[in-house]
């Protein structure tokens, strides 16, 4: 029932709508078309926002999940090789759930102020890799 309500909703935003089995079309009016426009997005997002702001929202769903950069496999590698495939794993967990935790926030308050503090910059991030030393040589 409930698909059966957004197909006939989707259809209006399209400035159609069925009748018995013969699809009809009908004017729409801009202020109408923007409303029906904005009220999908809406859906969507709160949908979004649902699926991905819980437990392995992101870690756990194949489609989102989120690898580690890719100029990174050279080091995920040579981790490897080393024996420090977990250290690898562990970072790739801590991206996925860092994500996780931005979107449970935002389904939660409306919004991401929750999290900032627990967010670093890039600067913080340079500081922590060793970035400025590595570009010194």
């Amino acid at each position: 029932m409930q698909r059966r309500r957004f197909s006939c909703a989707a259809l209006a935003g399209l400035g159609l709508s069925l009748g018995g089995d013969r699809l009809y079309a009908f004017s729409l009016g801009d202020v109408d078309a923007s409303a029906g426009v904005k009220a999908a997005l809406e859906r969507g997002a709160v949908a979004a926002i649902g699926l991905l702001g819980r437990a392995d929202g992101f870690l756990g769903n194949a489609q989102v999940h989120i690898a580690l950069p890719a100029y990174l496999n050279d080091a995920a590698r040579l981790l490897k090789a080393l024996g420090q495939q977990k250290r690898v794993d562990e970072l790739v967990t801590a991206m996925n759930r860092a994500a996780e935790a931005v979107y449970e926030a935002i389904r939660r308050d409306g919004h991401q102020k929750s999290v900032l503090a627990s967010m670093q910059t890039r600067e913080e991030l340079y500081e922590r890799i060793g970035y400025h030393d590595y570009e010194q040589r």
